[in-house]
């Protein structure tokens, strides 16, 4: 339909669907209307509730550092957009993922393999124990998210959880 749009805002429209392609043509006919017949990132994310990418970066980061006020300081400044809590844990969870990959790949596969700056960062700045326990904490934790009070303090407390059990740490 000649709608102008960037690759970002169409691969968010996709995983949003979740595989259903009524429901991408619906997220889409929204979208449109929201953005005023253009897809933005901006726009499509707002529309979603979803977050920009360099919030969960300045999580990971910060989990990686233990460093709690960053780490607290981040999902303050991700609750000014209202977001959808599950899918920033998700989207966490699959950078932990591709993180525990790349540390099990050769060291010569993973640069032509992966193409995430941050996941190569976290594969060489974490343990492999640290990444196989923030992502059994936050798939545990995303099942109970919904249990919390609200789903800010869920997140938190999974956030907070995955600093408290760190390996090895005092």
């Amino acid at each position: 339909e000649n709608i102008d749009s960037d690759q970002s805002s169409r691969a968010l429209i996709a995983r949003s669907a979740q595989g259903s392609m009524r429901d991408a043509l619906s997220i889409l006919d929204q979208a449109i209307a929201y953005g005023g017949g253009e897809l933005q990132d901006d726009q499509v994310r707002n529309m979603l509730g979803t977050i920009d990418a360099t919030d969960v970066t300045a999580l990971l980061e910060g989990l990686a550092a233990g460093e709690a006020e960053a780490i607290l300081s981040s999902i303050q400044t991700m609750a000014a957009h209202t977001p959808d809590y599950d899918a920033v844990l998700s989207e966490l969870l699959s950078v932990l993922q591709s993180t525990a990959v790349a540390q099990v790949m050769p060291e010569e596969k993973r640069e032509g393999m992966l193409e995430n700056p941050l996941v190569l960062s976290l594969a060489n700045s974490m343990s492999k124990e640290d990444v196989q326990l923030y992502y059994q904490i936050g798939l545990n934790g995303r099942r109970d998210l919904y249990y919390a009070p609200d789903t800010k303090i869920g997140f938190e407390m999974i956030m907070i959880r995955m600093l408290a059990f760190r390996p090895g740490a005092v």
